[in-house]
């Protein structure tokens, strides 16, 4: 057992009952794939679409000054949430206590937290987007049938929520969202 593992037991807290990703899952398949780092940058893109995100990244990411360095430890994360074992989980838990500091508040005066539900959501969405994109190409085995399709009823809310959400942002004439 690693030092990451024993520090996330002795936390003392109750951990809902988790398991690492296995060899023979989707995951463990394809996103150690070179072709997988082509389509990983469009989540990370897509992240800071979201205000929250945007907010928090702008503030407290090395992004501007160290843009390989964050991709690189970026990619690492993700590549330890795959293929880590109980690292794997240990990982998640440093992510998440990460993030509980990562607060701001912009200029227009909203707070923004890194772990409000929304942004959290938002990056699961979009880390589910780049590895159906990502499969759609180059995957060996394609996803095929209802994997990752939301049900109807959940689609509409979500999308009224992020049409009302956007609706200060200005666009350009002829802009082809509606």
């Amino acid at each position: 057992m690693t030092a990451a593992v024993a520090l996330a037991e002795g936390s003392g807290a109750a951990r809902p009952d988790r398991r690492p990703f296995e060899p023979g899952s989707r995951m463990w398949d394809d996103v150690g794939l070179l072709t997988f780092s082509l389509t990983a940058g469009s989540a990370f893109l897509l992240q800071t679409m979201e205000p929250t995100i945007a907010a928090v990244v702008d503030e407290h990411s090395t992004f501007r000054t160290d843009p390989m360095g964050r991709a690189l430890r970026s990619i690492a994360s993700v590549m330890m949430w795959v293929y880590g074992g109980d690292e794997a989980l240990a990982e998640a838990d440093r992510l998440r206590a990460m993030h509980a500091t990562l607060n701001t508040t912009d200029a227009a005066g909203v707070k923004h937290k890194a772990l409000a539900s929304a942004p959290w959501a938002w990056v699961l969405h979009t880390g589910v987007f780049a590895f159906t994109e990502g499969n759609k190409y180059f995957s060996r085995e394609k996803l095929v049938g209802r994997q990752f399709v939301l049900h109807k009823a959940q689609r509409r809310p979500a999308r009224s929520r992020f049409r009302h959400r956007n609706d200060s942002v200005n666009r350009p004439t002829g802009a082809f969202i509606s």
